[in-house]
């Protein structure tokens, strides 16, 4: 039994990897004592190996660590990008500076559609990512998410506004809604720009969606994306499965 950690910006997330994939649970980490994050995690099943990648803060690294050997006297394997794996090559001159998330999120959308996909992983920064259908990465792009574009908004200027919920105008007659509503469509302006360019030159590439953003992003984009919550976890499985 192989617990799975993808322990993100903001949010740690576990699944299980036994004959299969199954999904774990979900603890925010920003903000909290990286003790409290892992005292957070109720787990029903004994791991007999921890995998785990990490983009978070050096303390959450220590902790994950403390509390695998701790827990279940099991030493955690931590994954970094590599120039090849599991049929996927990296377009990184130095494939460690690659994120580990957007690494392992490529390798699971390459194996779900078994050939080109663009990726975006929606968070506290909006990654997007494109391999083909030989499995080469072709490179990718990194934004500020949709949260962190209005925590900006509001700490670097004078505007000051509470997110409204609701139909998306594209013009606005209050603070509220023009925050929102300029930030969504500036994040959706482009992932739209770059798929239609990505995808007049790789016919037949899948578009899949991951990350703590997507529900907000998914009901604005037409209907051939996919949504796959646990594409990292999902990636990271395929690993620990080729290095068994």
């Amino acid at each position: 039994m192989k617990l799975l950690l993808d322990a993100g910006n903001t949010r740690l997330k576990w699944a299980w990897w036994d004959h299969g994939f199954k999904p774990g649970g979900t603890v925010v980490h920003a903000g909290r004592s990286p003790q409290a994050v892992m005292d957070a995690i109720d787990l029903k099943l004994v791991p007999k190996q921890v995998w785990v990648a990490n983009v978070a803060a050096p303390t959450l690294h220590a902790a994950i660590e403390d509390w695998a050997q701790r827990q279940y006297n099991v030493m955690p394997r931590w994954v970094v990008s590599q120039a090849t794996a599991c049929g996927v090559h990296s377009a990184y001159a130095q494939p460690e500076k690659l994120g580990v998330d957007r690494w392992l999120a490529l390798i699971a959308a390459y194996h779900r559609v078994h050939g080109a996909a663009i990726v975006v992983d929606a968070g506290t920064a909006l990654t997007l990512d494109v391999v083909d259908a030989r499995g080469q990465h072709l490179g990718g792009l990194i934004a500020p998410g949709l949260g962190t574009q209005r925590q900006s908004l509001w700490k670097g200027t004078q505007v000051r506004a509470d997110t409204a919920q609701g139909p998306v105008h594209w013009l606005a007659n209050h603070t509220d809604a023009a925050v929102a509503w300029g930030t969504l469509q500036g994040v959706l302006g482009l992932i739209e720009r770059v798929y239609a360019a990505i995808r007049s030159e790789h016919a037949g590439i899948v578009p899949i969606m991951t990350g703590g953003e997507a529900t907000q992003l998914m009901p604005h984009l037409d209907s051939g994306w996919q949504w796959v919550p646990d594409l990292v976890l999902e990636g990271l499985a395929r690993i620990a499965t080729e290095a068994s």
